[in-house]
C-alpha cells in the first residue's frame, strides 16, 4: 500500500457519526451505519446504529485474516452481532424497522489479488494501468432514494418552502423506503440476517500493475454524484491521487453549505456522516 489517504467526519455537530472506517496492511473498509426510523435505543451508544457498526468494525479486526473468504466472515459477523444485540433488555419490544443497519464496503488484498464487498450505498472505484475505471455500487438503494427525492421536489414547489423542510412532510415515503430493507422488490444492506450477505456485490480481481482504488460512504460521493465536483471517475481518482484528501472535503463542506436547504442540489439531509479511503497497490 502506498499513498494511503483517509477521512471519516460527522455530519451533524449534534449527532454522532456512524461511520466507521478501518485500514489495515491488507484490507480496508468502511461501514455506514443508519439508525433504526424510530429512533428507539437498547444499547449504551448514543445510538443503536454506532454500537452497531462498532460492533462490526471489532469483529472484521479480529478475523479478516481467516482464511475463508470475506462474505463468510461477514455473514459469521452478523452472527455474533445480533446474539450481542438480542442481549439487551428492550430487544423483544423491536420491530424491524427499528433496527441499525449499515452498508459496507470491505477490501482485502495481497500483491497478485483484490477481493471485494459491497452492500448498499458504499461505492468502490478502482483504476488499474491499461484498463477502464471501475465502478462497483449496488444502486438498489440509491434508486429508491431517488424517489424521496422527486416527492421533496414536488412538496416544496407545491408549499413554497425549502425542499430540506420538504422531507419532514415526506415522512410516509421514508418510512415505506425503510420497510423495503432486505426484500426482493427493495434494497440490500446487512442489519441481523446472515443470508442477506449473499445479495452484495463480491468478486476478486487479479492486479496486474499499479491500482488505484477508492471507497466511499454516500457522504462523500456526493462530490461527484450530487455536487459535480468531478466530471467523471478519472478525474475524481486522479483528485485524489494528487490532493489533501482534507481539502477535497472542504470543498464538499462549502458547496454544501452555499446549499444549505438544499433547493440547488437535493438530498435527503444537509451533509451526511461522510468517509473515504484512498490508496494504490
Amino acid at each position: 500500500m502506498k499513498n494511503i489517504k483517509f477521512l471519516s467526519k460527522q455530519g451533524n455537530s449534534a449527532k454522532p457519526n456512524e461511520d466507521k472506517i478501518t485500514v489495515l496492511d491488507n484490507a480496508a473498509w468502511i461501514l455506514d451505519g443508519a439508525t433504526g426510523l424510530t429512533g428507539k435505543r437498547i444499547t449504551e451508544k448514543e445510538t443503536d446504529a454506532l454500537w452497531y457498526v462498532e460492533a462490526l468494525d471489532d469483529y472484521l479486526k479480529k478475523h479478516i485474516n481467516s482464511s475463508k473468504d470475506i462474505k463468510e466472515i461477514i455473514k459469521n459477523a452478523i452472527k455474533e452481532v445480533k446474539e450481542k444485540y438480542s442481549k439487551y433488555d428492550g430487544f423483544n419490544d423491536l420491530e424491524e424497522i427499528d433496527y441499525p443497519c449499515a452498508a459496507l464496503a470491505l477490501l482485502r488484498f495481497n500483491s497478485k489479488e483484490l477481493e471485494y464487498y459491497v452492500i448498499g450505498d458504499c461505492t468502490l472505484i478502482y483504476s488499474q494501468e491499461n484498463e477502464s475505471i471501475k465502478e462497483i455500487v449496488d444502486r438498489k438503494l440509491i434508486g429508491l432514494e431517488e424517489n424521496i427525492l422527486r416527492k421533496m421536489c414536488e412538496v416544496s414547489k407545491v408549499n413554497n418552502i425549502s425542499v430540506l423542510d420538504a422531507r419532514k412532510l415526506c415522512n410516509d415515503e421514508v418510512i415505506s423506503v425503510r420497510k423495503l430493507k432486505n426484500k426482493l422488490n427493495g434494497y440490500w444492506i446487512l442489519e441481523f440476517n446472515e443470508d442477506v450477505v449473499d445479495r452484495g456485490l463480491y468478486n476478486k480481481i487479479s492486479i496486474n500493475g499499479e491500482i488505484s482504488i477508492c471507497i466511499t460512504s454516500d457522504g462523500f460521493s456526493q462530490f461527484y454524484d450530487t455536487f459535480n465536483l468531478a466530471q467523471d471517475y478519472k478525474v475524481f481518482i486522479n483528485l485524489l491521487k494528487e490532493s489533501n484528501v482534507e481539502d477535497i472535503f472542504n470543498t464538499l463542506y462549502e458547496e454544501q453549505e452555499k446549499d444549505s436547504n438544499c433547493n440547488d442540489y437535493p438530498r435527503l439531509k444537509k451533509r451526511d456522516d461522510t468517509s473515504i479511503i484512498y490508496f494504490e497497490l
